[in-house]
């Protein structure tokens, strides 16, 4: 490859010259420290001088990615990320790089950080099964479960009992499923039955905020069918106030109107007015 070839030609007498482009290319690659290495030897020749662009270029990438590793080593996820994106900027061809980049933006939660630096990897290691596995991991957490699948399936055809791909793509299937067993209970008016299943897959992964929270939302509806008004009403009061939706503020007054609480309601609705964008403001007026 063109390395070996740059290499080879640095060797020889007075080869000073392709020291240099062997210096800018190691940066490309992302093996900024060799490249430093080399431009040393140039320095100590007086060959250049230290104010030169590539020089700085080098040392700037080498201090992102060491400082990044050490970061990412000290398990502070965003400082790595920041400096992960930081040496990037240097690099052309920085896929070691990016797989850890990719890990500190899941663990800040920045899953569509995580979506988008995972689909550079796969592009150019399409058999990566860890790469399937945490691009699923964040379509999990963003709630999108069938792309999650999706990924988690594509990295078990690599490796039918890789356990991770396995117990995600499990705990997955069971959410689903309980999710759907409460929407068929509660399209046939079985609102208990409705409101048990949807409980114990609140139950299955209690951080799954992507997940819990719209199913909180119908699950306040079938507490509310079935004459629970104040466990309905309670639960949407909380699920607002960890952040307040229109989404929310909606299904808070139509559970205040079924509960006879018609002042509330108007004052909720009111709420849900002054929050909504313009074109839920016609609805919004009617309710």
């Amino acid at each position: 490859n063109a390395l070996q070839y740059i290499e080879q030609a640095a060797q020889l007498d007075n080869a000073s010259e392709y020291l240099s482009v062997k210096a800018k290319l190691l940066v490309t690659l992302g093996q900024c420290d060799r490249a430093v290495a080399d431009y040393d030897m140039l320095l100590q020749s007086s060959i250049i001088t230290p104010e030169n662009p590539d020089v700085l270029k080098a040392q700037n990438c080498h201090y992102a990615i060491s400082e990044a590793n050490n970061a990412y080593l000290n398990q502070d996820y965003e400082r790595a990320a920041s400096l992960y994106h930081e040496a990037l900027q240097y690099v052309e061809h920085g896929t070691d790089l990016v797989w850890p980049k990719a890990v500190s933006l899941f663990h800040i939660g920045d899953y569509y950080g995580v979506i988008s630096e995972t689909g550079k990897l796969l592009k150019l290691q399409n058999n990566n099964i860890d790469c399937y596995r945490l691009r699923g991991s964040a379509y999990f957490r963003l709630g999108d479960h069938d792309q999650a699948i999706l990924h988690f399936r594509e990295g078990l055809k690599l490796d039918p009992e890789h356990k991770e791909s396995k117990d995600l793509h499990k705990l997955v299937k069971s959410l689903e499923k309980k999710k759907k067993k409460g929407q068929d209970a509660y399209d046939k008016g079985d609102y208990r039955a409705a409101i048990d299943h949807w409980l114990a897959a609140l139950e299955i992964d209690p951080s799954h905020d992507a997940f819990n929270r719209p199913l909180r939302l119908e699950l306040a509806k079938a507490y509310s069918r079935q004459g629970e008004h104040n466990i309905a009403i309670s639960m949407v009061q909380n699920h607002i106030a960890e952040e307040e939706t229109v989404e929310g503020l909606w299904i808070l007054g139509e559970l205040q109107q079924a509960a006879e609480h018609y002042q509330e309601a108007v004052q909720t609705f009111d709420r849900a007015l002054e929050i909504a964008p313009d074109d839920m403001n016609r609805q919004a007026r009617q309710k």
